[in-house]
């Protein structure tokens, strides 16, 4: 393979099909090999792929490159892969140079398959890559690299940013693109974490249907909106929301346990009992707590809980289970 000098304006470089860093979160145009090319010069020649139209892409070489255009060069020292060469042989190239960068972030191994699916490397090729992107090299695994690389840029972008596991990428991909803008929209005023991100979009899916309305209409409702742009701090606005979405998904459950709060409040009982019960009422059990530090704290606490109101408000509670 010959070496040619090839001006600068004739090599696509910013529409390159093979500018794999930008998608993956890396800058193409760091010129980290400035101090060498100063002064040895460009030792090696930039990889170029020539398609079937002639137009000649940057493969590998890209701060190469970017020091030459920086520093006024018209031509630079290529080698140039024919049209002929495989799409699997190029992403590999590519891979070589961002494989530092992307082996600890599962968004960029994302990010740079569907490269790859775009360039049309095909799905059994793929799965042989996938061994060198340490991930499994099994149908499954690509499958669900392809559902997450759907998902909104915003959510893929937060994902990256928290480094988020693959188990977690694709169980959030399981939701409808609308309702993750909508909670990844709420990230300034939330503190999101990838189990909350999955309880919110759940507790509002179960909530939609139940009301047969849609994302958008739930997206103005002014009680959720006012609560987002409420004085208090993220972790106290995450808080108040997913009591409400609780309240709202499930009502009657809600009810009871205000009613059993009640009960219990209003029989004044001593500090030292606790009565407490399953929040989901899922047990039907009372559970009641005696803590006392003396012998006669222990017979006033007896003497109050076999007094009839303590006996009427057990009943009543059983009665609300």
């Amino acid at each position: 393979m010959n070496i040619k000098q090839i001006p600068l304006q004739q090599i696509h470089r910013q529409q390159s099909l093979f500018r794999f860093r930008r998608s993956v979160g890396l800058d193409n145009e760091q010129t980290t090999l400035s101090d060498s090319l100063q002064r040895m010069g460009m030792l090696m020649p930039v990889l170029l792929y020539a398609d079937r139209d002639g137009a000649l892409h940057l493969v590998d070489g890209f701060q190469r490159l970017a020091y030459a255009a920086g520093q006024g060069w018209a031509e630079v020292p290529c080698r140039v892969l024919a049209a002929e060469t495989s799409m699997l042989a190029l992403v590999e190239i590519v891979l070589q140079e961002v494989l530092v960068q992307v082996e600890d972030n599962f968004i960029a191994k994302v990010r740079f398959i569907d490269e790859a699916l775009v360039l049309g490397v095909t799905d059994e090729a793929l799965q042989a890559l996938l061994s060198k992107l340490s991930l499994e090299s099994h149908p499954k695994v690509l499958r669900r690299l392809r559902a997450v690389a759907e998902l909104p840029d915003e959510v893929l972008d937060f994902c990256a940013e928290k480094r988020f596991s693959m188990k977690q990428c694709f169980h959030i991909s399981r939701h409808p693109a609308g309702l993750l803008k909508l909670v990844f929209s709420w990230r300034d005023q939330l503190f999101l974490t990838a189990s909350l991100v999955m309880e919110l979009c759940e507790d509002i899916k179960d909530y939609l249907r139940a009301e047969q309305v849609d994302t958008d209409t739930f997206a103005r409702d002014g009680e959720v909106i006012a609560l987002l742009q409420g004085h208090g701090s993220p972790q106290q606005k995450t808080k108040a929301l997913r009591q409400l979405l609780r309240t709202r998904r499930n009502p009657v459950l809600t009810r009871v346990n205000s009613e059993m709060s009640d009960i219990s409040n209003r029989l004044n009982l001593p500090t030292a009992v606790r009565i407490s019960w399953d929040p989901t009422l899922e047990q039907c059990a009372i559970k009641c707590m005696v803590s006392v530090s003396s012998h006669q704290e222990w017979l006033d606490v007896v003497r109050r809980l076999h007094e009839s109101d303590t006996y009427d408000a057990v009943q009543k509670l059983f009665e609300k289970i």
